[in-house]
């Protein structure tokens, strides 16, 4: 592994700006981050490219009557009170 001044400058700043103690928590948001990015644009790039995603299958169809349907009766007075407003 060929490390390089800038990463050794790297390095030593962190260590300098949040101790020892802290690194690897930062190390460890680093990386939770990185995972989190990379599966977004999985997920984006599934999308854009048309494959198919796990849907919830369609609802049941309601079934069909086969009976006439049935003939409302109005009394005369519900006729009235319409004419009349």
């Amino acid at each position: 592994m060929d490390l390089s001044p800038g990463l050794i400058w790297v390095v030593v700043l962190l260590i300098l700006l949040f101790g020892p103690s802290k690194l690897p928590d930062l190390a460890k948001g680093v990386g939770q981050a990185a995972k989190e990015f990379k599966k977004a644009f999985r997920e984006s790039d599934d999308e854009s490219h048309g494959t198919p995603q796990a849907a919830a299958p369609p609802p049941p169809p309601q079934p069909i009557s086969h009976e006439a349907p049935r003939q409302v009766e109005v009394s005369q007075s519900v006729l009235e009170n319409h004419t009349q407003s």
